[in-house]
């Protein structure tokens, strides 16, 4: 089964600060780190906060879980929903520009 539960600081840090650089990043031009980067600035901004050893893997793997249909993490909620509002944003700017 899984590991512990994120904590609601975890969610904020890894949904406003690490997604919006990651692969994963509602507008591609803002896809400027790796998911392995994206390790190294979640620990430098999570700080004394951290509750776990961040990975690349765990990283991909947290935001797929929550991303698809399904059990999401408790605390994400609120982070998720304005992720998600950016990523339609993104893809009706996506579709529009033409």
């Amino acid at each position: 089964m899984g590991g512990k539960v994120w904590s609601t600081e975890e969610e904020r840090v890894f949904w406003e600060v690490v997604i919006p650089c990651s692969p994963a990043a509602a507008n591609p031009a803002g896809q400027t780190l790796s998911w392995k980067q994206c390790v190294d600035l979640m620990v430098e901004k999570i700080g004394d906060n951290a509750r776990r050893e961040y990975t690349s893997t765990m990283l991909y793997e947290h935001h797929y879980q929550n991303f698809k249909p399904g059990a999401k993490s408790p605390k994400a909620n609120k982070f998720l929903e304005r992720y998600m509002r950016h990523v339609g944003q993104s893809h009706l700017l996506f579709f529009f520009s033409d």
